[in-house]
């Protein structure tokens, strides 16, 4: 009879540790996917691809944690699935960088340690499990929980407490390898990138204003050096244009090998010709594209209504 007991009391501890494991790893991985999901917005606009994985990343992990909370195996192998393919893209963006995306996402991010810290305590536990400690796995995860919970506070208040403006004006002037400008307060925001360049690669950029009135327009182009993360400025113009005008500008790469020029154009109208040429050290002609290359996009602009000193001051 005594050994019944024992045996309906260890059968009962596994069960609610197997519980316990359940409901920590289903909090880890659902923690990782709303993460993705909060950033998906923004991530559509570096690049389509990019919001499309985010929003898999989140149907994947909340498939996964509902499949844990219930019980089945299977949604402890689909969560690390999704926990694995994040970690390693995340690691690839912020080393060799991701085909389209102009910065990388680095270690001191505070939404990307929090995530990656879910990620990697999950898939700790998860081998946990595996490996049959059934009764300190429950701990684990509680300590594993509390880890989220506390990077969660400790990085998002000195966020929320820092002051927006100054925060946009860092990361705006990058200090020489920070992200290129976002372009706000523009009515159209214009992108592309040339191919690789080389040192002492020049780049050549022919605008003209294709409508009736007049327009202005900023241009500002970097040099891109993702395996350094290194952007180097090497345009920062704002335009004023007669209908018809043209101007031309020009960038000399003294950096040496890198992945590209970039540009970003904010404008008031779409009616923008652009003209895109780079040429090596010997004038041979690398690349020559146009405005059509260019992906345009929507901003939250005014035009030329707006104030000049709040809209195109930078």
């Amino acid at each position: 009879m005594a050994r019944v007991r024992n045996l309906a009391g260890t059968l009962a501890a596994v069960r609610q540790s197997r519980g316990a494991i359940n409901l920590a790893g289903a909090a880890l991985i659902l923690a990782s996917g709303l993460l993705h999901l909060l950033l998906t917005r923004e991530h559509f606009e570096e690049a389509t691809y990019l919001g499309w994985l985010f929003l898999a990343e989140f149907a994947g992990a909340a498939v996964a944690a509902f499949a844990i909370y219930g019980g089945r195996k299977w949604g402890w192998m689909l969560g690390a699935l999704v926990a694995l393919g994040a970690f390693a893209s995340y690691l690839v963006d912020g080393t060799l960088g991701l085909p389209g995306v102009e910065g990388h996402h680095v270690l001191d991010e505070p939404v990307g340690i929090i995530c990656k810290a879910a990620e990697i305590l999950f898939l700790g536990l998860y081998a946990f499990k595996l490996a049959g400690f059934a009764r300190w796995a429950p701990m684990g995860g509680l300590l594993a929980a509390l880890v989220v919970a506390g990077l969660g506070a400790t990085l998002a208040v000195p966020s929320l407490a820092a002051d927006p403006a100054s925060a946009d004006d860092e990361a705006s002037a990058g200090k020489g390898e920070g992200q290129q400008k976002k372009m706000p307060g523009w009515a159209h925001r214009w992108k592309a990138t040339s191919p690789a360049i080389h040192l002492g690669d020049r780049y050549d950029l022919v605008v003209s204003n294709n409508s009736e009135e007049d327009q202005q327009a900023q241009i500002r182009t970097v040099i891109m050096d993702h395996a350094n993360k290194t952007n180097i400025p090497v345009i920062d113009e704002k335009l004023e244009l007669a209908p018809g005008e043209e101007r031309e500008l020009t960038a000399i790469n003294e950096y040496g090998t890198a992945n590209h020029f970039n540009t970003i154009i904010g404008s008031d109208t779409q009616d923008l010709g652009l003209t895109v040429s780079v040429t090596d050290p010997a004038e041979t002609e690398i690349a020559r594209y146009n405005e059509r290359a260019f992906l345009i996009q929507e901003g939250k602009g005014k035009g030329k209504a707006q104030d000049e000193g709040k809209s195109h001051d930078h």
